[in-house]
C-alpha cells in the first residue's frame, strides 16, 4: 500500500492482484494523481477499482474522470452514495476552532459519479484484488468506511486526524478530526477500528500514525 500525498488530502494506491485506489483527491488533483501513480511503477490505466472512504470533494474530486478514462469500478457506502451521484459533499459540522475557521472552504463541488459497488456494514475486498475488507465507520459522514488490510494496516479516511491544521503540524500525532456529522457515532466507529489493534493507521490528512500510538490515544473509547 502506497500513500499518495495530494494538494488537500491523501489517497492510497494498493498494488495487489489488481490495482486499487482509495480516494481520488480534489477536482484539481488529476495530473498530480496520475504522476504519483506512475512514480509507483504502475499506470493509472490499469486501475481496477476505486474505493471511497466517504463522499467529500477532497476525496472524490477525480473519481468521475478516472471512471470514464480507466473503466475502474467505483465503490462507496450506501449512505454516501447519493452525495457521490450528485457531486456534493456530505454535511459536516466543526468540532473545534480550526474546523470553524476552515468551514467556508469545505463545501466544494465535484463531478458526479455513479457507484458500481455499494458497501453496507462489512464488505470483502479480496474479489477486487485488495487483501482486506471495508467496514462501516460512520460519524464523519453517515457513509464513512475504513479499510482493514490483511497486513494489519488500516485506512480510515477522515474518521480521525493526523496532527493539527489538516496534518500540516505534527502529522504523526493521533487526534480527533476537525469536522464530524455526529461525534458520538464517530467515537463508536473509532473504537471499532482500534479494537482490531492496527499496526499503522493511514488518515485522509496528515499521518501515517503508529498503531500503538493511535490505540493508546483513543483507548478510553474501548
Amino acid at each position: 500500500m502506497i500513500p499518495l500525498r495530494l494538494k488537500l488530502s491523501n489517497a492510497f494506491l494498493i498494488k495487489g492482484k489488481r490495482l486499487a485506489l482509495v480516494d481520488t483527491g480534489s477536482p484539481k488533483d488529476l495530473s498530480g494523481l496520475v504522476t504519483a501513480v506512475g512514480k509507483a511503477g504502475v499506470s493509472i490505466q490499469d486501475l481496477s477499482v476505486i474505493v471511497h472512504t466517504h463522499a467529500h470533494f477532497d476525496h472524490c474530486g477525480c473519481t468521475a474522470r478516472l471512471q470514464q478514462t480507466t473503466g475502474a469500478l467505483v465503490a462507496i457506502h450506501r449512505a454516501d452514495s447519493q452525495a457521490l451521484s450528485e457531486g456534493r459533499s456530505a454535511p459536516i459540522i466543526p468540532i473545534n476552532l480550526t474546523g470553524k475557521l476552515f468551514m467556508p472552504f469545505m463545501k466544494g463541488q465535484y463531478s458526479p459519479a455513479k457507484a458500481d459497488i455499494i458497501i453496507d456494514d462489512e464488505f470483502d475486498l479480496h474479489p477486487y484484488g485488495v487483501d482486506g475488507k471495508a467496514i462501516a465507520t460512520p460519524g464523519h459522514t453517515p457513509g464513512s468506511i475504513s479499510l482493514l488490510l490483511d497486513s494489519g494496516e488500516a485506512i480510515v479516511g477522515d474518521l480521525i486526524g493526523g496532527g493539527r491544521l489538516l496534518g500540516l503540524l505534527q502529522p504523526g500525532r493521533p487526534r480527533y478530526h476537525h469536522w464530524y456529522a455526529d461525534l458520538n457515532t464517530v467515537k463508536a466507529s473509532i473504537a471499532r477500528v482500534m479494537h482490531t489493534a492496527p499496526t499503522r493507521v493511514f488518515v485522509g490528512h496528515g499521518g501515517p500514525l503508529e498503531g500503538e500510538a493511535a490505540v493508546r490515544y483513543f483507548g478510553h473509547l474501548q
